[in-house]
């Protein structure tokens, strides 16, 4: 059985309350089933003696009978109370009354029929088992109908009546007892139906109260759970105060607040809490509401850290503690407070941008007074720094008391749509920009802009126009301009008689309709332009109707008027100009190319100067290091190599200085044949792989006395001019020999006579027309294409060999690659180096330079050789030294490239304190560069840089030895 649950329909309520009921009556039946089967056994057992009064001779038999009936009624006992099926109940109930009617009906048959005592049997029956057991009346009926059958049927076929009256009188007897049994049955059964539901009502009320209550602790216990952990994790700090100042409870915030444990803080008084805290200001509202009664509030600071708290005391409500309860509040407003300050800082700065807006804005109301204004407005109104008071903005701009004719205030109130008007205000002295804007919450913003200056520029703007037009009008050079569609919108005269049409055919007519324009690509270039492409065409051809051919310089740029792109054309008649422009043109980009090669030069030149230094200290200090080894020491050789290696790179400086033009010829005896295997060396790192490089000698060549810097340059530049003659590869062949040429030998044109070394550089390229031969040398003359070459390298090497007495020539034909001849003298006889041993002595030399690795080299050697060297790293502290007692060098050696206090001041105090003092120069620079910048005096010697420290040793001897000065 079950409360019927909330939603529960009343038909599913009463279904389960009827099922109930018939669970109720099937219960009833059954047990009263089994205790009538008992009692009616013991009944036929109990009244067993009546047999032996009311029939002796038959007591036995009847005993018998009633014993069987007996166990019959018991087993259908068992039956009923093994089962709860309502069919076998029902089986069994009815086959137990039908026993007990068969036997008491056998007994009435055997003891006088319808005069037999045993009626009072059939009555028993009927009252056992109509009037306990509580069936249905259907079933009762069933019950009464087989006693009456069993009762009647056996009468009426065996016993036969005895009388009308007497039949009628014991079954009308049977019948009311019957009917009044079933009625009596049916009765009770409506009570007890009644009493079930009653019953079931009664337990669902009770089941439905204790799933109330059951449900309404749990929610209170969840309620109370929620309130617990709700009360805990709140953030802010929660204190319970009773009437005597202690904590009744507290959140655990309060507690971690107070540094406490939860557990701790219940009985704590408050002040002590509070100061513990350091939150002692809090006891200020808590003290008010307890005298006051009323909620109070009040923001107090932590004594310790930078933080603020709101403390809120109020009075708890009575249903709820007890009288005179407090609950306080300590809320966390750090971040409120540091909002409020961002407000304000916020509100400062929005003031402040606001005012340092340029242009004036004011903020109006529906009725168009002025509610606020920037600092500009209020300077444009002449209202200085005051504030201003609200006043209808017609009174302020225009001096009126009304609004203005097309105000534009009153047209964004209507339209709530933007309006922007100008105004010449007289008022204020100005020509103004008004803005109306509409505002979300009604009214109105200004935004007014100072435009008296840009009226006043428009006006000048429309002067300059005019002048412009009338400028265009009488300008030399043609403008036009075209539109989208490519159509003349406006042409100055110049420009129309440039074109050869008359205004009206030119101006308004379509400029792919002019083959002038068509033929040199101008309209495309036109067309560009109108896409955003400026162009610069010229001097380009162009032919006027009448045919004349025009030389101008178009130049176009792309506009944009009313929002339609154009495109504005300038044209320069150039045609008398055209062939000296040209010209020019031509002379620029060669100067151009020579400055760039100048300064190649003069950075080559720069970096050479500081190597030369490196140079220097390798060959001085390595040499001196080898002198201190003993002959046939396995490093001396090595140390050697080191020499050679650096006396190489001395030349390859030399190269690079003679190409910056800052290096003298430095002659010396020149073996033809080594120094083009040193260039094939060379040009294997420089040429690309398809260029096979050969060398061979047809006849051993004299020796010459060259500077092996220069020819190298020579060499060099007669290959990178041969490679270029062959793109896709090819055979470049060096070949020496003699020659000796008589006066006007035709093997040799244009060759002086004499005894030459000559060196031949052959490529297989693609060789040159005749007509070009003979300009080959000219500077600035060169085959290639506009960037590929400078046409200085064939010059610059014909120069070289020029200034060595020797000449330069050239065979080519088309196809047939080309062969340059180089002539150099012979030598008259070349003497080999001096391998005396270097001289010493023991003068005193004052050594002066920049670079302390090319000091020490030079001094080293120097005082190796015996000389007392003292060393000065510039010109200051060569000053100083000069300056110092008993110091007076007998030759200063000064580096030509010394900055800050220079050469010239050194040499002058120098000879200024030793009178005749000889002075020596390195660098890489020409002696006449250094006369003419000042550094060097007439009679000063010059060596230069690249000289290893065994020659710079010699020399300086032959200068201190009484040699010329060179």
């Amino acid at each position: 059985m079950r409360a019927m649950e909330p939603g529960e329909t009343s038909t599913a309520a009463a279904a389960a309350r009827e099922a109930y009921v018939q669970a109720e009556l099937e219960r009833v039946f059954r047990e009263w089933t089994i205790r009538a089967a008992f009692s009616g056994a013991l009944l036929f057992l109990l009244v067993a003696p009546l047999d032996f009064i009311s029939a002796p001779e038959l007591a036995p038999r009847f005993f018998a009978y009633r014993l069987a009936a007996a166990a019959g009624l018991l087993l259908l006992r068992q039956v009923a109370a093994r089962t709860t099926a309502p069919a076998v109940l029902r089986v069994s109930l009815l086959s137990a009354v039908a026993l007990s009617a068969v036997t008491i009906e056998v007994m009435i048959l055997l003891h006088g029929g319808h005069h037999s005592p045993y009626l009072s049997g059939m009555i028993l029956i009927a009252i056992v088992a109509l009037g306990f057991i509580p069936a249905s009346t259907r079933f009762q009926m069933l019950v009464a109908g087989v006693i009456y059958v069993v009762f009647l049927v056996p009468l009426l076929l065996w016993g036969g009546p005895t009388g009308p009256r007497q039949f009628f009188t014991q079954n009308y007897l049977l019948v009311a007892i019957l009917a009044v049994m079933v009625a009596m049955r049916h009765l009770h059964r409506i009570s007890l139906v009644r009493e079930f539901g009653l019953a079931y009502d009664i337990a669902a009320k009770e089941r439905h109260l204790e799933n109330q209550v059951a449900e309404r602790t749990d929610e209170l216990v969840r309620a109370a759970a929620q309130w617990r952990a709700t009360f805990d994790s709140v953030g802010d700090a929660i204190l319970m105060l009773d009437g005597e100042g202690l904590v009744v409870r507290a959140n655990r915030a309060a507690a971690s607040l107070a540094r406490l444990e939860h557990r701790q803080v219940p009985g704590t008084g408050i002040a002590k809490l509070l100061q513990g805290a350091r939150l002692a200001g809090a006891l200020a509202p808590l003290e008010a509401q307890q005298r006051t009664g009323l909620r109070v509030s009040a923001e107090i600071a932590h004594a310790l850290t930078d933080r603020w708290f709101l403390a809120t005391a109020e009075p708890v409500h009575p249903d709820l503690e007890q009288a005179g309860g407090t609950v306080l509040t300590l809320r966390d407003i750090t971040d409120v407070k540091v909002m409020e300050r961002a407000l304000r800082e916020s509100r400062d700065d929005w003031q402040e941008t606001f005012d340092s807006i340029r242009e004036g804005i004011t903020i109006h109301d529906a009725d168009f007074r002025v509610v606020r204004s920037n600092a500009a407005a209020r300077r444009l109104l002449g209202l200085g720094e005051r504030p201003l008071a609200p006043r209808p903005c017609f009174e302020l701009f225009h001096g009126l008391a009304e609004p203005i004719g097309g105000c534009p205030g009153r047209e964004t109130l209507r339209t709530r749509q933007p309006t922007t008007v100008d105004l010449d205000e007289p008022h204020l002295g100005r020509y103004l920009e008004i803005t109306a804007l509409p505002r979300r919450g009604g009214g109105i913003t200004h935004v007014v802009h100072d435009v008296s200056e840009r009226k006043l520029a428009m006006d000048e703007l429309n002067h300059a126009a005019a002048r412009l037009q009338r400028i265009l009008g009488r300008a030399p050079f043609g403008v036009f301009i075209v539109d989208d569609d490519l159509r003349v919108e406006f042409a100055n005269p110049a420009m129309v008689a440039i074109s050869g049409y008359a205004r009206d055919e030119f101006v308004g007519a379509y400029l792919h309709g002019f083959p002038g324009f068509l033929e040199p690509g101008i309209a495309t270039e036109v067309q560009g332009a109108i896409e955003g492409v400026p162009f610069a065409v010229g001097p380009a051809g162009y032919r006027s109707r009448d045919g004349r051919l025009v030389v101008g310089r178009f130049t176009g740029i792309p506009i944009e008027e009313e929002g339609r792109r154009k495109a504005l054309v300038f044209v320069e008649d150039v045609t008398s100009l055209s062939q000296a422009e040209q010209e020019r043109h031509r002379l620029q980009a060669l100067l151009l190319q020579a400055q760039k090669m100048q300064s190649i030069g003069t950075l080559a030149s720069g970096i050479a100067h500081d190597f030369n230094n490196i140079l220097l200290a390798v060959i001085g200090l390595t040499d001196a290091a080898s002198e201190q080894l003993a002959e046939g020491h396995p490093a001396r050789r090595q140390l050697d190599d080191v020499i050679g290696a650096a006396e190489r790179g001395s030349d390859l400086v030399h190269q690079i200085l003679a190409f910056g033009r800052r290096q003298e010829l430095r002659m010396r005896p020149v073996e033809p044949s080594r120094l083009v295997a040193e260039i094939r060396g060379m040009l294997a790192h420089v040429l690309p792989k398809t260029i096979a490089i050969g060398c061979r000698t047809d006849e051993e060549p004299p020796p010459v006395v060259a500077d092996s810097a220069q020819i190298g340059q020579v060499l060099l530049n007669l290959a990178i001019n041969a490679r270029d003659a062959m793109p896709g590869g090819g055979t470049l062949s060096f070949v020496t020999g003699a020659a000796v040429v008589e006066a006007d030998a035709p093997a040799h044109p244009g060759v002086p006579p004499g005894r030459y070394a000559v060196i031949s550089v052959r490529d297989t390229g693609v060789g040159m027309e005749p007509d070009l031969v003979p300009r080959i040398f000219d500077p600035f003359f060169t085959t290639k294409e506009p960037g590929q070459g400078t046409g200085l390298g064939l010059a610059t090497a014909y120069g070289i060999v020029s200034q060595h007495g020797g000449a330069l020539r050239v065979e080519s034909a088309p196809g047939a690659g080309s062969t340059f001849f180089v002539y150099l003298p012979a030598a008259p006889g070349a003497q080999p180096a001096d391998a005396s041993p270097v001289p010493g002595g023991t003068e005193a030399i004052l050594l002066v330079g920049d670079d302390a690795t090319a000091r020490r080299a030079i001094g080293g050697r120097l005082a190796d050789l015996g000389y007392r060297v003292r060393f000065a790293a510039g010109g200051e502290e060569a000053l100083l030294l000069l300056e110092a007692d008993g110091f007076r060098p007998d030759l200063l050696l000064c580096d030509g490239a010394l900055r800050s206090v220079g050469v010239r001041q050194v040499a002058a105090a120098a000879r200024a304190r030793v009178p005749g003092l000889r002075v020596v120069f390195l660098s890489s620079h020409p002696a006449s560069q250094l006369m003419q910048s000042g550094l060097a005096a007439p009679g000063d010697l010059l060596l230069p840089r690249d000289l290893g420290t065994e020659e710079i040793a010699r020399r300086l001897r032959e200068v201190l030895g009484g040699g010329v000065l060179r």
